[in-house]
């Protein structure tokens, strides 16, 4: 990434409909938690700041 650029991460996991509802159910598997949010990071786009 460019200077000026960068990732929300915490915006991104928001975004993520699917990442948040995996993120906060205690009942799902901790690695399906984690690939969730891995997903919506790496699907984040870089916005200026």
């Amino acid at each position: 990434m460019g200077e000026g650029h960068g990732v929300d991460l915490a915006v991104a996991v928001d975004a993520s409909l699917v990442a948040t509802e995996m993120a906060t159910n205690p009942e799902r598997k901790l690695a399906s938690r984690r690939a969730a949010v891995r997903s919506a990071i790496l699907l984040a786009r870089p916005v200026k700041r």
